[in-house]
């Protein structure tokens, strides 16, 4: 089974246009929108009745190839609580994007789950009421929302002291990840694409033919299952070709 991500919000041209970003920047991830707190729990309480309670999901991490990491691997941080209560549905989402209206509206179930839960906001700015909930503008351009969302990964592999961390179950993909299955030729051009350049400036760069630029590409993209600039973007930092603030 591949990751999930569920979108809890009332306003459903929002939920369904973050949806199709999500699809887009991150292909290899289930999104499924919730017009309501009540039908995410009505649904996952039919899911229950088809799995184990408190089983984790498996699958392919959201940010990189399409590979089989640990189960209950997290694609953006801390891995999701394994402890059931009464309120937590047996199938785990990775993450919960969840308006503010309902998360203060159902606030007991998402501080339970506080490391997963990013809250949708009109204005990239903290609130008082949110605490320290992380928060996602809505009305970001795509490309400025893969750069929010790669800051919420890096965000949450960081200590509240800003040190370093890698949860212990991360070490296991990252053992899979740093034999990057492209060539050295390849993830150069692979950065630079993600840093914003054309192929005409790729290959001045490179020293290398236009022909020679549009190959690499093609075969980049088939190599890691991956077919816009934004998930080629989000493997690229990920995978420390680029930095976050390069792109």
């Amino acid at each position: 089974m591949i990751p999930r991500f569920a979108i809890i919000n009332e306003n459903t041209l929002e939920a369904v246009g973050l949806k199709t970003m999500l699809d887009t920047i991150v292909p290899m991830v289930d999104v499924s929108v919730y017009p309501s707190f009540e039908e995410f729990m009505a649904d996952n309480q039919q899911l229950s009745e088809q799995q184990p309670f408190g089983q984790q999901v498996a699958g392919q991490h959201p940010l990189g190839k399409q590979q089989q990491p640990p189960a209950g691997q997290h694609p953006f941080g801390q891995q999701p609580a394994g402890q059931a209560d009464s309120q937590q549905p047996a199938i785990h989402f990775f993450h919960y994007f969840v308006s503010p209206r309902i998360l203060l509206a159902n606030s007991q179930f998402f501080i339970s789950h506080q490391r997963q839960t990013i809250v949708l906001t009109a204005k990239d700015m903290a609130s008082p009421s949110l605490g320290s909930y992380l928060t996602l503008d809505t009305s970001k351009t795509e490309h400025n929302l893969v750069k929010a969302l790669l800051a919420l990964h890096q965000r949450g592999h960081a200590n509240p002291n800003g040190s370093g961390f890698r949860h212990p179950s991360l070490k296991e993909w990252d053992s899979m990840t740093n034999n990057i299955p492209i060539s050295k030729r390849e993830a150069e051009v692979l950065a630079l694409v993600a840093r914003g350049f054309i192929n005409k400036e790729i290959a001045d760069r490179l020293c290398i033919s236009l022909a020679t630029v549009i190959s690499h590409r093609k075969n980049i993209c088939e190599k890691l299952n991956l077919h816009s600039v934004s998930a080629l973007t989000i493997y690229a930092v990920t995978h420390g070709l680029v930095g976050l603030e390069e792109i």
